[in-house]
């Protein structure tokens, strides 16, 4: 369970977006760009994932994953995550069998 959130919290929003939620051990095939920023923050620039829809569980995921994986790349940039996502029944995720590229980005001028 993230930090910050109640027992209580995490019923509510399975009661909310619990038919949002990922399907437990399906892998979800889709790509995410990530841009790392100059104080080492990170943002999701976008993403898609064949037939897995939004909810608080992927995004979390989504966020703990964009960190982790820019977190000890040098300077400023663009990435590119190509390959497989999976929840887990206990709350747990992998992201794998993927492949991760920094992005170019050209001079329009």
């Amino acid at each position: 369970m993230p930090v910050g959130r109640s027992i209580n919290s995490e019923i509510v929003m399975w009661d909310t977006w619990g038919h949002l939620a990922p399907e437990p051990h399906k892998k979800y095939y889709g790509w995410i760009i990530v841009a790392k920023a100059t104080f080492r923050n990170n943002f999701i620039f976008d993403y898609h994932f064949d037939e897995l829809p939004d909810s608080p569980w992927f995004a979390d995921d989504l966020c703990e994953f964009a960190f982790d994986v820019t977190k000890d790349k040098e300077g400023i940039g663009l990435w590119r995550y190509e390959g497989w996502y999976k929840k887990f029944k206990n709350g747990n995720y992998q992201f794998g069998a993927g492949k991760f590229v920094k992005l170019t980005v050209g001079d329009n001028q």
